[in-house]
């Protein structure tokens, strides 16, 4: 699969504004105020064994997420599919 042009990215984080990329990679940053990792990493969970797509994801006081597809070491359109699916989920989990 070939990588995502420029055009591409800057479409898609447009689209999804807590998304940006940083080294060819799509990183978020959620903020929990107080509130638990869980219905955040239970969306990323599923939509990852949905699609045989895994990003990285680091808890704390945030929940950080990193996504790139590692054949390509860039992104490609599954990483575009696999962040519509999350953030689609989020928004009706109100995330």
């Amino acid at each position: 699969m070939s990588e995502l042009s420029d055009g591409d990215l800057a479409a898609l984080v447009e689209e999804f504004p807590r998304w940006s990329v940083v080294n060819r990679r799509l990183v978020a940053t959620i903020a929990l105020h107080g509130g638990s990792s869980a219905a955040i990493s239970d969306v990323i969970d599923t939509v990852s064994r949905v699609q045989d797509h895994h990003a990285l994801v680091e808890c704390g006081e945030a929940v950080t997420v990193t996504l790139w597809s590692h054949d390509v070491d860039g992104l490609t359109g599954r990483d575009r599919r696999w962040v519509k699916a999350v953030e689609a989920e989020w928004s009706a989990r109100g995330i």
